[in-house]
């Protein structure tokens, strides 16, 4: 059953009180966060919590922060909010397959966000991005190796910044560039509103999330605002992922993260992959080298940037194409049209042919004419 309007406002008040309350704890404990997925649509898009029925609001923090967030509890606990772990058992929408031939158990998968409840009420979420050594963010679980949401992954250097977006005149932190890390998570229409269930093919149903987004084009955008440092210090990767969310999340590693390409689908033989390593180490500086397994769709960057030029290229020769067709086809129809109009006037021409043959073979124009004749010779003897 739909809400009412009023019902709808009331809502978002409500939400946008959670969202207050949640973001003044973080700031006052000096915890980095940013706004996340639907929060970050509406703040961005609209100012505004997104005007639908959903009635949660979404964050992101670090995985390094995760103990000093759940020890706001000692806090909020008291104004009747909760802040709960996902452990195993709890969220059973988060289910757990197996990530090679993705068979049963279907186990909750939990570790990768954490819950926020408000007097036993689920209103939000807080996802935690685990950063690794290849500089990459991932909602991957450290504890149970268990990938999340896989197409959320983006380089680390999205949550390095300091940019704002408002919420009711309330500035909150975003990830940079958020424009394109919204292009890349809702695709190209993410300014249009799209009521949820009109989103049609390889979107989530709900919220429009896109299946197979698009990592690469984000980290090319990174790497052109000169993203570059040492994630040594982070965990490794790449790591075995053990557990997957779903089918859509298993999908999008085995095509964006090269690393998989190369173990589980034989795309490159060992000298390939040893001449490909090489030929990027020469290419890129020695920390951009070591984002091989994220940056790169194809068989590496450079193939990449060149296929995309190429792409682009076809893509505007089949934009022109089209367009010579269309026109081609405007015009044939006008040919048509004139020659349709022709055969119309030639058979008018012909019936009128036909009409002054038949007057001209009448008795008495025959009779007049001779008439004429015998006139003219009269009047030239009369001079």
């Amino acid at each position: 059953m739909s809400l009412t309007k009023d019902d709808l406002a009331l809502a978002h008040d409500q939400m946008v009180e959670h969202l207050t309350y949640i973001c003044d704890a973080l700031e006052r404990a000096e915890i980095p966060y940013f706004l996340s997925s639907g929060t970050l649509l509406g703040a961005v898009r609209e100012g505004d919590i997104l005007q639908t029925e959903e009635r949660d609001i979404d964050l992101d923090i670090n995985h390094t922060e995760v103990e000093r967030v759940l020890a706001l509890n000692e806090v909020v606990n008291a104004d009747g909010y909760a802040i709960i772990d996902r452990v195993p058992g709890y969220a059973d929408y988060d289910i757990g397959y197996n990530f090679r031939d993705m068979s049963e158990p279907r186990e909750p998968v939990g570790g990768a966000g954490l819950l926020i409840e408000y007097n036993g009420v689920f209103v939000g979420d807080i996802f935690i991005n685990a950063i690794y050594s290849d500089g990459f963010a991932r909602r991957q679980c450290l504890h149970t190796d268990a990938s999340v949401a896989a197409k959320m992954t983006v380089p680390a250097w999205y949550y390095e910044g300091n940019e704002l977006a408002p919420i009711r005149g309330r500035n909150y932190p975003v990830p940079r560039l958020p424009r394109d890390y919204l292009r890349k998570t809702y695709g190209e229409d993410w300014e249009t509103p799209i009521p949820p269930g009109g989103f049609g093919d390889g979107r989530h149903p709900d919220s429009g999330t896109v299946y197979d987004s698009d990592m690469e084009r984000l980290t090319l955008l990174a790497l052109e605002q000169g993203w570059d440092g040492d994630y040594s210090g982070y965990p490794a990767w790449p790591r075995e992922i053990k557990r997957v969310a779903s089918f859509v999340g298993r999908r999008w590693i085995m095509k964006h993260e090269t690393y998989f390409q190369i173990e589980n689908r034989d795309i490159f033989t060992d000298e390939e992959t040893r001449s490909l390593k090489s030929l990027l180490a020469s290419h890129l500086t020695p920390f951009r080298a070591r984002t091989l397994n994220a940056m790169i769709a194809s068989k590496c960057y450079i193939a990449w940037e060149d296929a995309a030029k190429a792409r682009d290229a076809a893509l505007g020769k089949a934009h022109d194409l089209e367009q010579s067709v269309l026109q081609a086809q405007h015009d044939l129809v006008y040919l048509k049209g004139m020659k349709h109009q022709l055969m119309l006037e030639r058979e008018a021409h012909a019936k009128t042919q036909a009409k002054l043959s038949r007057v001209l073979d009448h008795p008495a124009i025959k009779l007049a004419r001779r008439a004429k004749s015998v006139l003219r010779k009269l009047i030239k003897k009369l001079k």
